[in-house]
């Protein structure tokens, strides 16, 4: 090897050492990568730092069990506010040792609503009313999040007449979870207070804006509030996508009819309806299924269901301009997926109306039948003539009688009037048009049929 050579190589190696340490020197610490990536570990680090104590040190707004949970709160107080909860749930509460741990913790960190919610609770057990509402208020105007506060500022404010307040505090509690029992509480309070003519003006402003709440309370007001307040508190509402609020209004429905108010409820009813239908009104209302329906007792109510399908056919009316079509895809069911509420006199009747069918294959057919509602339960009038195969459309008709007795409302439905399951399969369509129900005998002395009875 010549010197030559040797120096070369010994180049070589000495170019490799360089080029390796230059390798390591790019992640030391004093290179521009090295420093960019410190920075982002130590912000990352101080962001999370910052999002530990934030959350730590507000989380207590988010609580809603009876005492605050002391493992929520900032470093530093966590003893004191579980010994201050410890304090209280003995039997019998230590009052002054719960105090004196909400107080420390107060200490370190003022204002905190788990040190506050221990005093307040502290003070109830002492019978203090004044530090109870002291204590409260602090919270109150701290968080709106609190709910054993929200329940004693709603309690509180709904005593002392101030419906303003309640109602604010009603509203606070009933967005966070409307299932809770005291959200369940409240609104059954706010129903209650509907009757109060100081307090709805409050209850109708809250109920009227837009909130996850207010069907719920709707409904429950439909169910339990006066039934003579609430069609002219539904009346006051800004109505949404026309009928307003179909679930209410059926649960309100549903009360009168079976409290063997049907009439009452029929009347109310007719005053819902856009003057540009009343000329539709009859003894069966949208026969000719000309109108959308709206769900409710006394006009179509259809329900939906797996393997079949009901709608408005405009394509094929018998007369006018549409027709209901059934369309069933084979399964077996229980079918009564269309009917109508009726108020009909003491009298006889004859129901017809139009039908046109498609490969309906049924062992025992479809059927209109007609029944009493009343202290007896239900009792079946008559039904139609059945239909099943394939057929243009054809006229039906059949007379039924109404008693003077336990019958105060009517009902109306489409069904399959199966025995057994295997009468329960049904496949094919069926169209129905221009149903209608008219009088075909005099009335008793006394008495004046009209629409609805």
């Amino acid at each position: 090897m010549t010197d030559t050579t040797g120096r070369r190589r010994r180049s070589k190696s000495r170019s490799s050492t360089r080029s390796g340490g230059s390798r390591t020197a790019r992640w030391h610490w004093s290179s521009p990568k090295a420093v960019l990536l410190a920075k982002g570990v130590v912000a990352a680090f101080v962001s999370l730092v910052a999002i530990v104590f934030i959350s730590q040190h507000f989380s207590a707004d988010d609580v809603v069990s009876p005492i605050a949970d002391a493992g929520w709160h900032s470093d530093g107080v966590t003893g004191d506010l579980a010994k201050g909860v410890s304090a209280l749930i003995v039997q019998p509460p230590a009052l002054d040792e719960a105090r004196a741990a909400a107080n420390r913790a107060l200490e370190l960190s003022p204002l905190n609503i788990g040190a506050l919610d221990i005093l307040a609770y502290a003070a109830d057990g002492a019978g203090d009313k004044a530090a109870v509402a002291r204590y409260r208020n602090l919270i109150y105007e701290r968080t709106r999040r609190h709910t054993p506060t929200l329940r004693w500022k709603f309690d509180d404010a709904v005593a002392a007449r101030d419906f303003a307040t309640a109602t604010e505090a009603a509203k606070a509690m009933l967005r966070q979870d409307i299932k809770q029992p005291n959200s369940r509480y409240v609104m059954a309070v706010l129903v209650s207070l509907t009757s109060d003519k100081q307090a709805r003006p409050f209850i109708l402003t809250a109920v009227s804006e837009q909130s996850p709440w207010r069907r719920t309370f709707l409904d429950l007001f439909a169910s339990q509030g006066d039934p003579e307040l609430f069609p002219d508190f539904m009346a006051s509402l800004p109505p949404v996508d026309g009928m307003p609020f179909n679930t209410s209004w059926n649960a309100y429905f549903d009360r009168l009819i079976k409290g063997g108010a049907s009439r009452q409820a029929y009347v109310i009813w007719t005053s819902l309806q856009p003057a540009d239908q009343m000329r539709s009104l009859a003894l069966l209302y949208n026969g000719g299924f000309e109108l959308p329906a709206s769900g409710l007792p006394f006009d179509w109510t259809i329900a939906k269901a797996r393997g079949m399908e009901i709608v408005a056919d405009p394509d094929d009316p018998g007369e006018g301009s549409s027709s209901l079509r059934v369309t069933f895809g084979g399964s077996p069911m229980d079918f009564r997926h269309v009917r109508q509420t009726l108020i009909l006199d003491p009298g006889r009747y004859k129901l017809s109306g139009m039908t046109k069918t498609q490969d309906l294959v049924t062992s025992r057919g479809l059927s209109w039948g007609i029944y009493c509602n009343g202290a007896r339960g239900e009792t079946q009038l008559d039904s139609s003539p059945s239909f099943s195969g394939t057929s243009g459309w054809t006229r039906f008709s059949v007379e039924f009688d109404v008693p003077p007795q336990f019958c105060d409302y009517q009902t109306i439905r489409l069904e399959l009037p199966a025995r057994i399951d295997a009468e329960r399969r049904v496949q094919g369509t069926l169209w129905v048009d221009d149903l209608s129900i008219v009088s075909v005998q005099p009335p008793d002395a006394g008495t004046t049929p009209a629409a609805g009875g």
